[in-house]
């Protein structure tokens, strides 16, 4: 597919992995994101390459603890960030969403509302 593109971007902001956790095994789930990390490194090597990583949520479906699930995203994205950072990449954290500020969650608890939206892309925005 990238083929097509006349020149590679400058950067590939990559956000994945937020509906995997609590699926896949944790190490499994790294070693996805990192694999492919690594593919579209070797496609782009002259792309830098940011990491967005997995924002908390209120509700991780099929799951009756959401603080040990959102404590898993975080063991994650450390992972997943540590290896990009070693390879010379960066990473766009959200610190700023969090479950405790309900108005950035739409009824759901797993979507982000018009203001969590706004500051998701404010944070990719000031990542880049």
């Amino acid at each position: 597919w990238h083929a097509a593109w006349e020149r590679p971007p400058d950067i590939l902001v990559i956000h994945v992995g937020g509906n995997d956790v609590g699926k896949l095994m944790n190490k499994a789930l790294i070693n996805s994101i990192v694999q492919d990390l690594g593919v579209w490194q070797e496609q782009f090597p002259n792309t830098h390459m940011a990491w967005s990583t997995i924002i908390p949520r209120r509700t991780w479906e099929g799951e009756s603890d959401q603080r040990r699930m959102n404590h898993t995203s975080r063991g994650v994205n450390w992972e997943v960030a540590q290896e990009l950072l070693k390879a010379g990449g960066s990473v766009i954290g959200h610190c700023h969403i969090n479950t405790n500020k309900l108005d950035l969650y739409r009824s759901d608890g797993v979507h982000l509302s018009t203001s969590g939206l706004d500051l998701f892309l404010s944070n990719l925005h000031g990542g880049l």
